[in-house]
């Protein structure tokens, strides 16, 4: 799930996600100006910048969790009645890369 707040250039995106480990929770304080912003959670420490390009909403960031690195992009784009959202994510590390496509439609619930 992403519940994103938007008050230009203010972004705030809370991302929920389940694995084998457990429940899991990122809030990512942003700005759409292209400045760098700094998340920390934890032990993670999540460095970014954001820009509108053609309309897409593009973050670029790069993650140190603890001698762990990687980087990689969320493309963000609405659908023209806003009420699906579509991420492609791409995530990059010393040992592999990974591609992926979500599709969020908005809930009544």
């Amino acid at each position: 799930m992403e519940l994103i707040q938007h008050q230009e250039p203010k972004l705030t995106i809370t991302q929920v996600w389940k694995n084998a480990e457990g429940e899991h929770t990122l809030v990512w304080q942003l700005t759409t100006d292209g400045a760098e912003n700094l998340t920390r959670q934890n032990e993670t420490e999540i460095a970014s910048r954001t820009l509108w390009i053609d309309g897409r909403l593009v973050t670029e960031w790069r993650m140190k969790r603890g001698a762990q690195l990687s980087e990689g992009t969320y493309d963000r784009s609405l659908s023209e009645d806003r009420k699906t959202l579509t991420v492609g994510a791409r995530q990059r590390s010393a040992s592999k890369e990974i591609v992926q496509y979500l599709v969020f439609v908005e809930s009544t619930q």
